[in-house]
């Protein structure tokens, strides 16, 4: 047999085939596509685990190398910053929201702070030591983090007590 007269077989076989299902199940397209739809939704959330999975793991490792000594302060910020526009798929607060800072350096610092302290959770002593050292680094450079205060309805008015009074 021929091939073109192979491929008008099977043309015409997968048109019959067509026929049939529209005509007896009406609805198999649609939920053809509603599978085919979910399949790349969990294939995109598969991609979006690994590539959180190894955000994370990368930035272990720098927070390993600051506190083995191998990496001052500094350069694990700037590696942070580094890896979080590597991932850029990586969906997120970052470190400009969940850490206090005047600047994205200052704000990646903490980060790289938190990072590190998570990482002698099971070693307290020297977890308190390497964070108190390297929060005094960070504020003899920057000043004392930034606290948001809610100031409240302009008819309050804080008392030098540090009480609320209205008026």
């Amino acid at each position: 047999m021929h091939a073109s007269l192979r491929l008008v077989l099977c043309v015409v076989y997968l048109y019959s085939a067509v026929t049939v299902l529209c005509r007896f199940c009406p609805g198999w397209s649609e939920a053809l596509t509603v599978e085919i739809d979910r399949a790349g939704q969990e294939r995109e959330r598969q991609e979006q685990r690994r590539a959180e999975d190894a955000l994370e793991k990368a930035k272990e490792e720098v927070a390993a190398a600051l506190v083995a000594g191998r990496l001052t302060l500094w350069e694990a910020g700037a590696r942070f910053a580094a890896l979080d526009e590597q991932f850029p798929c990586v969906r997120g607060e970052g470190a400009s929201r969940r850490f206090p800072g005047r600047s994205e350096e200052e704000r990646r610092c903490r980060e790289v702070i938190a990072y590190a302290e998570e990482l002698l959770a099971d070693q307290p002593d020297q977890a308190e030591e390497l964070v108190a050292r390297l929060q005094l680094e960070l504020e003899e450079h920057f000043g004392p983090p930034q606290r948001k205060r809610f100031a409240g309805p302009a008819r309050y008015r804080r008392t030098p007590w540090g009480r609320l009074s209205t008026g």
